[in-house]
Order: structure tokens, then sequence, then C-alpha cells
């Protein structure tokens, strides 16, 4: 119970603290703020590709570690229910 209030605290606290960041490469700058065909200003338009792509990996690790995470644990769980 301590430790899940203290992960609990941990994470509150983090999302309070945040500090905006307004740095930015100069290309990203210049995709994000980008011109369309009819002259209007596009914001974000081929941004999201990027950010998308770059999300991709963490997220992939994320799931093969939670599934094997996962499977060793059952596998633990049903050799020791099948040795009582």
């Amino acid at each position: 119970m301590y430790r899940l209030r203290a992960l609990l605290l941990t994470a509150v606290s983090l999302l309070l603290t945040t500090a905006q960041a307004w740095a930015q490469c100069s290309q990203c700058k210049a995709a994000a703020a980008s011109t369309g065909a009819d002259g209007e200003l596009v914001v974000g338009g081929s941004i999201n590709t990027g950010v998308l792509y770059l999300l991709s990996l963490p997220l992939i690790l994320i799931l093969v570690t939670g599934t094997s995470w996962y499977l060793i644990a059952r596998q633990k769980r049903l050799a020791e229910a099948s040795a009582q």
C-alpha cells in the first residue's frame, strides 16, 4: 500500500511540475507552420506522421516486455499449482 501511494504521489507531482518547452529544431518548426496549396497556414500537417513513427518503437518495446513478463509469470504460477 505504501509503494502504491508513493508511486501515485510521484506521478501526480511530476504531472503538476512540468515546464513548458519552447525549443524546436528548424525543420520541425518549418514543417509545423508550413503553408498549404491555397496559401492557408497548415499547422502540424506533416508532423503527425513523424510523431507516430517516433512513438511506435517505445510502444512496441512496452508491449513485448509486458507480454513476456505476463507469460513468464503465468508459467511460474501454473508450475507452482501443478507441483502442489
